[in-house]
């Protein structure tokens, strides 16, 4: 089998069914499609088990997080190749799939391959999280992007299962920098498959989460990824420097609060709030 499909799912019933048919009507490639789904409270188990046969389908009792989840998927698959499609993403054109597998194949200095995000233009990084403010640079690595958002990305089964998959300790966020950085240190480059554009609704499990939750989950993966991938005098001047950003940002909105009530405060306060907390975590 050329290529396995896995997702992993969690409360995306409003979407899943979408990104599945969107799947399907894909051309000249022989896959098969890996469902994961971490223990939905909502009806994403019924949307799913309307597909049949057409997919594989593994209903967790309990919430594993996004990595474990791909990783679960993964040991099941049976392509040479993999591709983690999140269940809001859709691909807009029949070919789509062939064109982003068939430019893979024939470049193999990329050991991962995403495509465009409709809407999306920052999807790809070219630098890694606290580089700029610790003057941090890793070893010389392959290619000028340093990660994309894995919504959508084809790897080959055998380097997967040398990085040892997703790193499950990142629960959800930050397992797609991580892992872009290991495979550029293992010599390959991240590439985008150009001739492709996706659909991506970003968020969609994270709909019904609090704007705080929201971000204490991604600053927690921040600092996974900090501590995992810096020195540990770095990594100790990052959490210096982010807890004062966020202490200072909070006096400032505080203060701006005073003088311009119309302003909408909560997301960024909910932001640095969670800045400060994971900080005070990792500092202690």
């Amino acid at each position: 089998m050329e290529l396995s499909i896995i997702i992993v799912s969690y409360n995306t019933s409003h979407c899943i069914s979408s990104c599945i048919k969107s799947l399907l009507r894909q051309t000249e490639v022989n896959f098969e499609i890996i469902v994961i789904d971490n223990a939905s409270q909502d009806e994403s188990v019924k949307v799913l088990t309307e597909f049949g046969d057409k997919i594989t389908l593994v209903a967790n009792r309990e919430n594993l997080g996004f990595s474990k989840g791909c990783n679960q998927g993964a040991s099941l698959a049976n392509g040479e190749a993999l591709i983690f499609v999140n269940p809001d993403v859709e691909y807009l054109n029949p070919g789509d799939l062939k064109k982003q597998l068939d430019f893979h194949r024939t470049h193999a200095e990329f050991g991962l391959v995403g495509t465009n995000i409709l809407h999306q233009p920052s999807f790809a990084g070219r630098g890694y999280p606290g580089q700029k403010q610790v003057d941090y640079a890793f070893e010389a690595l392959p290619g000028d992007i340093a990660y994309i958002i894995c919504c959508n990305v084809i790897i080959e089964k055998d380097l997967f299962e040398k990085l040892n998959g997703f790193d499950e300790r990142f629960f959800v966020y930050g397992e797609d920098i991580d892992i872009c950085l290991r495979i550029r240190q293992l010599g390959y480059a991240i590439g985008i498959c150009d001739s492709v554009t996706i659909h991506h609704e970003t968020g969609a499990s994270e709909r019904n989460s609090s704007s705080y939750d929201r971000h204490l989950r991604r600053q927690r993966a921040v600092y996974l990824f900090l501590e995992k991938h810096y020195p540990t005098n770095l990594f100790k001047k990052l959490i210096k420097i982010n807890l004062w950003r966020a202490r200072k940002g909070l006096i400032i909105l505080h203060l701006l609060r005073l003088f311009k009530s119309k302003v909408k405060f909560k997301d960024k306060s909910n932001r640095f709030r969670a800045m400060r907390e994971v900080c005070l975590n990792f500092k202690n």
